[in-house]
């Protein structure tokens, strides 16, 4: 809204998602027609409202207006309207699920389902949306509309000059209104600056890739070099042994280490140095592959440097989320884990088409690449460092047992 380009990848017609929808609600006209504003993509919804086979973007407008889609909706209508218990099959969930899309965009356009405004004489009541600002007469909201009508001129005329300054006032002036029960700034500015963590979400990717070619890959190298050395005994037992050492220091790390050095020298400074460190690692033990005491080091020694990882990462990125640590690092545990049922089938066909030390070489690279991507975005990623707050014992022990 200031017109600063945000870092996040996430955009929606060339907009960041908050310049959207102010956007939408400056100009409903426009958007309402806009081409391609609504994806349908389901086969057999299109067949049931009767949309073209060869075409999946569709305007508002079209949607709305189009009797296939009409005469769907109704019958999904007819059928919970008979029995509100009724169990809706796949297709007739898309159809509805459709419908609450254009409602929503609707409440949009119309001003209507954006209730932002306190009730002026009454803390408990319903909040009024901007449309209700229209039908009021109380001076409060009087002031309100007035600075609505500013903020939406000045967005649908691309006045980018005056269009921060009005922003910033017409929320001063709602948090006024209700001190005791309005968002207070640094929630707001969590919301508002959410997208701007999206590097994390490239970043955590390209660490996946250096994470599983260390925990799913290294077994197979491990057995190759034991063999090649001679012991023959070498089995499951000796590869539980050592995954055993990576684990403990795995776990030693997460408690103990990482929230001393976050508090010491910030989670960015942090994050570099321990995807560096990793990717360091990681090359050693792709240039001594074939060496079974580097690898067993090698393995037990990037237990250290993903452990405090998984812990300063995975805090970075919960603070743009309101859900409870153990759920959302459990979350992200979740993905991360879905990931290594298909990282050893994949760095078997990188080893096989490049060399056993090249699935090392692929995790390295990626380390470094998100080591750059967290960098180019470091300006935007300061809140990380500016709101830090003192990683509690307790909290370290909910992320790692959210790990295990």
């Amino acid at each position: 809204m200031t017109g600063a380009k945000p870092f996040g990848f996430q955009r929606v017609m060339g907009l960041d998602p908050v310049e959207w929808v102010l956007s939408m609600m400056a100009d409903p006209d426009r958007w309402r027609r806009e081409p391609g504003l609504i994806r349908v993509t389901h086969v057999g919804l299109r067949e049931a409202a009767k949309l073209p086979a060869d075409k999946d973007r569709y305007s508002w407008d079209e949607l709305t207006k189009h009797p296939g889609l009409a005469a769907a909706m109704e019958k999904v209508h007819e059928k919970v309207r008979a029995d509100r218990e009724a169990k809706l099959d796949p297709i007739e969930r898309e159809v509805s699920g459709l419908e609450d899309t254009l409602g929503i965009l609707d409440s949009v356009f119309t001003l209507s389902g954006i209730r932002v405004v306190p009730h002026p004489t009454d803390p408990r009541g319903t909040w009024f949306s901007l449309r209700d600002l229209d039908d009021a007469d109380a001076a409060p909201i009087m002031t309100i509309r007035t600075l609505r009508d500013a903020l939406l001129r000045f967005a649908k005329d691309g006045d980018r000059e005056h269009l921060g300054p009005a922003a910033s006032a017409l929320s001063k002036r709602l948090a006024s209104m209700a001190p005791d029960t309005y968002p207070v700034a640094k929630d707001l500015r969590r919301e508002v600056h959410y997208n701007t963590f999206k590097p994390f979400r490239l970043a955590w990717l390209l660490y996946l890739v250096g994470f599983f070619s260390l925990l799913a890959y290294t077994p197979f190298p491990l057995d190759a070099a034991a063999k090649a050395a001679g012991l023959t005994t070498f089995g499951a037992h000796q590869l539980g042994l050592i995954f055993c050492g990576w684990g403990i220091c795995l776990a030693i790390t997460s408690v103990f280490a990482a929230p001393r050095l976050t508090r010491r020298f910030g989670r960015q400074r942090v994050l570099y140095a321990m995807l560096l460190l990793l990717a360091v690692d990681l090359a050693v033990m792709a240039v001594q592959v074939h060496n079974l005491t580097a690898l067993i080091v090698g393995t037990i020694v990037g237990g250290l440097f993903l452990g405090v990882m998984n812990t300063v990462l995975t805090e970075s990125v919960m603070d743009a989320t309101d859900l409870p640590r153990s759920v959302a690092s459990s979350t992200y545990s979740g993905v991360r884990f879905v990931g290594g049922s298909i990282a050893p089938a994949l760095a078997g066909i990188i080893a096989a088409a490049l060399g056993s030390g090249a699935p090392y070489w692929v995790g390295c690279a990626g380390l470094l690449v998100a080591v750059g991507i967290l960098f180019a975005g470091r300006r935007h990623l300061a809140p990380i460092d500016t709101h830090l707050v003192e990683e509690s014992y307790d909290e370290a022990m909910a992320l790692t047992a959210a790990d295990s």
